[in-house]
């Protein structure tokens, strides 16, 4: 078990950008069950009058149609979006419109960051300090990707209603 300060931070840095590769791989694969891992967005879009086809990308996001779904990441090279962001838009057919649920996430890997080094603070009898910065940085990081999401959202169903690729 390693103890020393130097060996928890070495391991630390290790496991986070370790996980963030993890997380950029499955996001370029368009893995669909890390896609469903993904938080309501808690805005009601208007419906769409038919369901978008085929993929393209908007001013901060790419998306892809996977069965009845729209996947959708941020884009590295345009640096418009946090890193990390994606999500999943489920289609629902209603009447003569298409619905959409949309879905998004932060980097799982950065959250869990936050909740290890508060656990660990607590376990060391740190936690008066880790748990507030655990806790803002949890904080901090749903506000702005949630944020970022829900104008992601807003591009996508554009796009869709324009029939933009």
């Amino acid at each position: 078990m390693v103890t020393t300060g130097f060996g928890v931070a070495f391991l630390a840095a290790a496991l986070l950008f370790g996980g963030l590769a993890v997380e950029r791989s499955l996001l370029l694969r368009r893995w669909l069950p890390y896609y469903a891992l993904g938080i309501p967005l808690g805005r009601v879009l208007l419906p769409i009058p038919t369901a978008p086809k085929g993929g393209g990308s908007t001013a901060m996001v790419r998306w892809e149609v996977c069965e009845d779904a729209v996947l959708y990441w941020a884009e590295p090279r345009t640096r418009s979006a946090p890193m990390g962001l994606h999500g999943r838009i489920q289609l629902v057919r209603r009447g003569s419109t298409v619905a959409l649920e949309v879905f998004w996430a932060p980097p799982w890997v950065l959250v869990f960051a936050a909740l290890w080094l508060i656990g660990l603070g607590l376990l060391r009898g740190e936690g008066w300090l880790t748990v507030p910065v655990g806790s803002s940085m949890v904080l901090g990081i749903a506000v702005l990707y949630w944020r970022s999401a829900l104008t992601a959202a807003r591009e996508l169903r554009w796009a869709f209603v324009k029939g933009e690729d």
